[in-house]
C-alpha cells in the first residue's frame, strides 16, 4: 500500500509541475464505453462460451503542453472491467451442469500518454495519436456464479436445480494493473475555448495480474478497447 500512494504521489506532483510550465491546456469530462475481457482467465480452451464485457468508464482528462504538434496527456478514469464464461458438462445421459460466471473489476486507472497533435493549436479540427503507460488500482471485485443441474429421468419430468452465489476473488488478482495503452482521437472546436472530443483506445496489461500459487496457470492479461467522448476547456 506504501508502494502505491508513492506511486500516485509521484504521478500528481509531475503532472502539477508539467501543467504549470504549459503553455496550452485542455482539460474536461469525458464518458464512454469499455468492451473488455480477461486474456487466459479461463485456462481452459473447453470454455467455449467466453464473452467479454461492456460497461461504462467515466472520469477527467488533460491535455497540455508547450508545442503544437506534441503534447501530453494524463487520465483519472473510474474504468469497469471483466469478462464473462461458462460451459456445459454432460455427466451421462440424463444428467447435465451448465456453469455460468461473471467476473468484474472495477478499477481507477491513470493513464499518461505522449500525444502527437497532426495538425496546429489555431485550427478547429485536430486529430491526435498518442500512446503511453497507464496505471490502475483495483477498487473492488466481483464474481457471480450460477450453476443448473439437469435431471431426465425415464417416463418422467425434468427436474432442475439451480445455484446462485456472489463472492470477492480479490485475492487470487493483483491490486494494482500496469498497462501499455495507445489510442488516436479526434477533437472540433466549437466555441473560443471549447473542444468536443472523441477518442478510441486501446488497453492491455503488461504484467501478469494473477496471484494464485498454482504455477501451471497461464498468465492472465486485462485487455480492453474503449471509445469516448468528452468536452475540453482550453486555457
Amino acid at each position: 500500500m506504501k508502494n502505491i500512494k508513492l506511486i500516485v504521489a509521484s504521478v500528481v506532483l509531475s503532472l502539477v509541475f508539467t501543467v504549470s510550465n504549459a503553455q496550452w491546456i485542455n482539460f474536461g469530462p469525458r464518458y464512454g464505453v469499455n468492451i473488455s475481457t480477461i486474456k487466459g482467465a479461463t485456462g481452459n480452451d473447453s470454455l467455449s462460451t467466453v464473452k467479454g464485457k461492456t460497461t461504462i468508464p467515466m472520469g477527467l482528462f488533460l491535455v497540455y503542453g508547450n508545442n503544437a504538434h506534441h503534447k501530453l496527456s494524463a487520465d483519472f478514469i473510474y474504468s469497469p472491467k471483466g469478462i464473462t464464461y461458462g460451459y456445459t458438462a454432460i455427466k451421462n445421459d440424463s444428467v447435465s451442469i451448465k456453469y455460468n460466471s461473471d467476473l468484474t473489476f472495477n478499477y481507477i486507472e491513470m493513464p499518461m500518454q505522449y500525444t502527437y497533435c497532426l495538425f496546429n493549436d489555431s485550427n478547429k479540427l485536430r486529430v491526435r495519436l498518442s500512446a503511453g503507460m497507464s496505471f490502475g488500482v483495483r477498487l473492488n471485485a466481483n464474481r457471480h456464479y450460477e450453476s443448473e443441474t439437469s435431471n431426465t429421468f425415464v417416463n418422467k419430468d425434468k427436474e432442475i436445480i439451480t445455484y446462485k452465489s456472489d463472492f470477492n476473488p480479490g485475492a487470487s488478482y493483483t491490486p494494482v494493473d500496469f498497462a501499455a495503452v495507445a489510442g488516436v482521437g479526434v477533437s472540433y472546436l466549437i466555441t473560443k475555448n471549447i473542444y468536443i472530443n472523441a477518442d478510441v483506445r486501446f488497453t492491455r496489461s503488461i504484467q501478469n495480474i494473477s496471484e494464485r500459487e498454482v504455477t501451471d496457470l497461464p498468465k492472465v492479461h486485462n485487455q480492453t478497447i474503449s471509445a469516448f467522448i468528452g468536452a475540453g476547456w482550453c486555457f
